[in-house]
């Protein structure tokens, strides 16, 4: 298992890991600062969605240890990206995740999906 699964990595530890870089391309420092930089910010908002229904921007700009800016345009390019749910509310200044589908709705969705192309092959068929 990870070492670091649901645990929030600091910048100590992520200046540790850039010295010991296992990047096999040949990548500038900056560039793999910047490339460490937004997977570790990713791990650590992914790993805050699974403590916390929801965040203020205060809190997480004090865990991040980055300023709220940065905490928006990183966290909209992964809702967008689907790496996480949740949404912006940027009048009352919070992030909040939304819970992971389960099982069974997943299979719901599954099941509705299946019927509804069951009835478009019907209609289609119905129509010839």
């Amino acid at each position: 298992m990870c070492r670091y699964h649901y645990k929030l990595i600091n910048p100590e530890e992520s200046n540790k890991f850039l010295i010991n870089c296992p990047f096999n391309v040949n990548f500038t420092n900056e560039e793999k600062g910047k490339t460490l930089d937004k997977a570790i910010f990713e791990h650590n908002l992914i790993s805050l969605s699974k403590i916390y229904d929801s965040i203020s921007f205060y809190t997480l700009e004090s865990f991040l240890m980055c300023d709220i800016n940065k905490i928006l345009n990183y966290t909209f390019k992964m809702i967008i990206d689907n790496k996480i749910r949740a949404h912006i509310d940027e009048i009352n200044e919070f992030i909040v995740f939304e819970a992971e589908p389960s099982n069974s709705s997943m299979f719901d969705m599954q099941i509705q999906n299946f019927c509804l192309k069951v009835l478009q092959i019907t209609e289609y068929m119905r129509k010839k």
